[in-house]
């Protein structure tokens, strides 16, 4: 999807105003009247601007436009009618493109690339880029789809939780094992850790599986089996909650584990 502000397009109707301003201007004159023809100012600025409605062209991706105004970069048009077959190519091309405006509040969650820190993004790049379309969906009212995509992450969290826990099958492999499945194990791998003579790494492993854990059974309980079988629609208060509840769930699991 493309990014862009609204001062851009902004800037390109002051210029493309501008200058019809100045052709119309001088073809107002009369016949005789030196004022009837562009002097040098007028020429370099309106070169200058149609250098920059060519830059403005590739960056909002309007191909047609840019390939003309390219065309004529050394041809500068001599009247206001030449000038307008430069700019109806702009004008016709914006026709049909779909703008989306994303509220103040809710853009700072578009393409997001804080969503997690530097180290948990190297831990978990898959939970990362899901992360991101959750913010993207925020960003575009789409809740029920935010929600879809932290639960598509977290699974990946759980998987690996288990996997580190020792969580096995002997019918199938992890990754095709469901949650309540590899909770369930996990749950039982987490109370041996408790049974283990008393150390101070046998409290660090059972204090960190255990949040990990109570953190996979709120996802699953709460969120996950409810979206997966379209059970329930969400608003935005709920997306945004459950994205930073998912966010900190990967920055605990970081400390100690990656994918």
């Amino acid at each position: 999807m493309l990014r862009v502000y609204a001062d851009q397009y902004i800037d390109m109707g002051e210029r493309i105003r501008t200058a019809k301003l100045i052709f119309g201007q001088i073809e107002a004159s009369p016949p005789d009247d030196p004022e009837m023809a562009l002097n040098d100012n007028e020429r370099e600025g309106i070169s200058a601007d149609l250098t920059e409605l060519q830059r403005l062209c590739s960056v909002l991706e309007l191909p047609t436009a840019f390939k003309l105004l390219k065309k004529h970069k050394d041809k500068l048009p001599k009247t206001r009618g030449e000038y307008e077959i430069l700019t109806d190519a702009i004008y016709s091309e914006l026709e049909g493109r779909l703008f989306l405006y994303v509220p103040d509040n809710l853009a700072k969650f578009y393409d997001d690339e804080g969503i997690l820190s530097e180290a948990t993004r190297l831990a978990f790049p898959s939970p990362y880029r899901e992360l991101k379309e959750s913010g993207n969906c925020i960003a575009c009212d789409m809740w029920t789809a935010s929600v879809f995509h932290a639960m598509r992450a977290a699974e990946i969290g759980v998987r690996v939780m288990g996997n580190a826990l020792g969580v096995a099958f002997p019918d199938k492999p992890l990754d095709q094992a469901e949650w309540h499945q590899i909770l369930g194990q996990a749950d039982s791998k987490i109370k041996a850790i408790g049974e283990r003579p008393k150390s101070a790494q046998r409290d660090e492993d059972q204090a960190f599986f255990s949040a990990a854990a109570v953190q996979s059974r709120y996802f699953k309980d709460g969120w996950r089996v409810r979206v997966a079988h379209g059970r329930a629609t969400y608003g935005e208060a709920e997306a945004i909650k459950l994205l930073g509840h998912v966010r900190d769930f990967f920055e605990t699991l970081a400390g100690r584990l990656a994918e």
